[in-house]
C-alpha cells in the first residue's frame, strides 16, 4: 500500500473513533395553498404581515416588507430576518400565511412561489403558479391560505425568512400575513355589511308595525 493509502486509512479510522455524524438533509415541507380559503382571517396586531403594505398593523419590534407601489409585471421580495423565537412568541410553532389580494375583478394574482428559509435553508415551500381567487377585494382580509408551517423543530435563536414571487399585481398591493393556527375566524366585511342592513331593517319594520298597533 502507498503512503497515500495509508493516509485515507488513517484518516478514516480517527473520523469513526471520533465519532463525527454527518445527518441526512432534511426534506422540505411543501405548502398547500387553498385558494379561496376554507376561513377567513384578518391582518390584525396577532397576525403581523411578512410582505405588505403601510395599512399593515405590526407589534412592536416586528417589521415586515413594504411591496412597492407600482405595478411590476414580476414581484421578487423577501422578508425582514427574524428569528424563529420571534414568530413563534406571536403565533405559536404551528400557523398559516393569509394572503389578501387586492385586485380588480374576480381573480387576482398568480402566486408563483413562497417559501421559508430557516437558517438560510429552504425549510418551507410553495410552487405552484395558481391564479388567486379575489373574495374581499382590499379590505384586510385573507382571501387565500397557505398552510404547513410548524417550527417545532427548530432553535429558538435560528433566522428566518420569508421570500414571495407574483406576477399580474394590477391593483392595490397584497399583504401576506401570519396566523396563528387556531385564531378566531372572522366575518369578512361584505357580510358583515349585510348583516348590519338587515338589522337595521329589521327594527325600521318592528318600529313600522309598533306604530301600527298603537
Amino acid at each position: 500500500m502507498n503512503r497515500y493509502g495509508k493516509s485515507l486509512l488513517l484518516a478514516t479510522a480517527v473520523i469513526v473513533a471520533g465519532g463525527i455524524h454527518i445527518a441526512p438533509a432534511q426534506a422540505v415541507t411543501l405548502l398547500t395553498l387553498e385558494s379561496p380559503g376554507s376561513a377567513v382571517y384578518q391582518q390584525t396586531q396577532n397576525s403581523p404581515c411578512v410582505i405588505g403594505d403601510p395599512s399593515c398593523n405590526q407589534p412592536a419590534g416586528f417589521p415586515s416588507t413594504t411591496i412597492p407601489s407600482n405595478t411590476d409585471p414580476i414581484t421578487n421580495l423577501g422578508s425582514p430576518v427574524y428569528t424563529v423565537g420571534q414568530i413563534t412568541s406571536l403565533v405559536g410553532n404551528t400557523f398559516f400565511v393569509g394572503i389578501d389580494v387586492n385586485q380588480a375583478g374576480p381573480s387576482g394574482i398568480f402566486l408563483d412561489s413562497f417559501r421559508l428559509d430557516i437558517a438560510g435553508v429552504t425549510q418551507f415551500s410553495y410552487t405552484g403558479g395558481a391564479q388567486l381567487q379575489v373574495l374581499n377585494n382590499g379590505n384586510g382580509f385573507s382571501d387565500a391560505l397557505l398552510k404547513g408551517f410548524n417550527l417545532s423543530g427548530f432553535a429558538a435563536g435560528s433566522t428566518a425568512q420569508f421570500f414571495v414571487t407574483y406576477h399580474n399585481q394590477t391593483d392595490g398591493r397584497e399583504e401576506f400575513f401570519l396566523i396563528a393556527s387556531n385564531a378566531p375566524r372572522v366575518v369578512p366585511e361584505p357580510a358583515s355589511l349585510i348583516l348590519l342592513g338587515s338589522g337595521l331593517a329589521g327594527i325600521g319594520l318592528w318600529g313600522v308595525k309598533r306604530r301600527k298597533s298603537s
